[in-house]
């Protein structure tokens, strides 16, 4: 099957894929410190990853929420201290981003 020209989906099995953590949520909700651990890593070393959703209570709405207040939050804060979070200084990773 081809998905344009010549490029196959065998032709994708040499490419590089990333691993991404993935965190659960229903964890979180009830304090697993090795979950919180998982989530504070992967936010410093990749800088993103996978919200597992599956067994958490349904809470969307209120993540959702909380995830606009955050947003508005963070691009409330002065330039200076969101220089702090530059991923590129917290982690070896160069995300170019």
């Amino acid at each position: 099957m081809s998905l344009d020209g010549d490029l196959s989906f065998e032709s994708l099995s040499n490419v590089p894929v990333a691993t991404l953590q993935r965190v659960r949520l229903d964890l979180l909700q009830v304090g697993n410190a090795a979950e919180s651990e998982k989530l504070f890593a992967a936010c410093r070393n990749e800088g993103f990853f996978y919200l597992d959703f599956q067994h958490a209570k349904s809470i969307i709405p209120e993540v959702v929420e909380g995830i606009y207040t955050l947003e508005e939050e963070l691009f409330n804060l002065l330039e200076q201290e969101k220089l702090r979070y530059d991923v590129d200084k917290l982690s070896k990773m160069k995300l170019n981003g």
